[in-house]
């Protein structure tokens, strides 16, 4: 394992944790779970070179949003 997918699965671990113990830290699942994407993503894009060329990066954030975006339509 590479030391950034060290790092994303830390952040998802992390935020993970932090929704389980929502009612302690009191703040919302779905800003804890925004947070961590965003997190998560940042470091997936820092260093294309690891993951994919760069115009593959952009297709994967495009297939990913998509998706979001097509729960989120639903979901309104």
């Amino acid at each position: 394992m590479t030391p950034l997918t060290l790092c994303i699965v830390a952040t998802f671990v992390g935020g993970y944790a932090c929704i389980a113990l929502e009612s302690i830290l009191r703040v919302n699942k779905a800003a804890i779970a925004l947070m961590m994407m965003v997190v998560c993503w940042t470091l997936f894009a820092i260093s294309p070179g690891e993951n994919a060329g760069n115009n593959d990066i952009g297709q994967i954030i495009e297939t990913f949003l998509g998706e979001t975006a097509t729960t989120l339509f639903f979901l309104m």
